[in-house]
């Protein structure tokens, strides 16, 4: 196999069965400089001329290895809203703390308490266009089990699957609901849901 690479000072850079060659012409002639590998100045040569060829490539795929980490804030592109992230994660400690629900556990169950909390929270949040439309369990079980420090009794997966299922149904617990525009501030009363 061979490869070759032009606009090399010197002459062009080919590879034969994987050893680079420098291939010179001159007067008709062609001479060919094997490259042995313990040359620095060779490796020097092909290393540069491939990071400028190719570093687009490169980081385009070490940042883009399997699926893309969806977050429960996000910005424009796409990636963590870390301060949205932590400013909500303190309002619901503070209000887990308030209604002494930290003993409670995420579990799989629809008529859990702290899973209706965490469809409540997504309702406000939805209304004040902080989150997607479309609900993420991955991304509520991510943010209330890691930002919130909330424990989950169940799989992830359990978890996220239940929670999209209460917050698509559009079940919510009128307590809670109501409870959270204490919490929310920026929310009109005026203009309940």
């Amino acid at each position: 196999m061979q490869l070759s690479i032009n606009n090399q000072p010197g002459g062009i850079i080919n590879f034969i069965n994987g050893n680079p060659v420098t291939i010179h012409q001159s007067n008709g002639q062609q001479t060919v400089d094997v490259h042995s590998s313990s040359s620095p100045a060779s490796d020097n040569r092909l290393k540069d001329d491939f990071s400028s060829n190719c570093s687009d490539c490169q980081s385009e795929s070490r940042n883009q290895r399997g699926p893309r980490t969806q977050h429960l804030f996000s910005d424009a592109r796409g990636n963590e809203d870390t301060q949205r992230s932590a400013y909500e994660a303190e309002r619901v400690r503070k209000y887990i703390a308030d209604h002494k629900m930290g003993q409670y556990q995420l579990d799989s169950k629809t008529s859990s308490k702290l899973n209706l909390m965490v469809a409540c929270f997504w309702y406000r949040w939805y209304e004040l266009d902080m989150v997607d439309e479309d609900p993420q369990g991955a991304a509520i079980y991510r943010f209330f089990t890691n930002q919130c420090g909330l424990e989950c009794s169940v799989m992830p997966k359990a978890f996220a699957t239940v929670i999209c299922k209460i917050i698509n149904s559009g079940k919510k617990d009128p307590e809670i609901y109501d409870n959270l525009y204490s919490y929310f501030p920026e929310l009109n009363k005026n203009n309940r849901n």
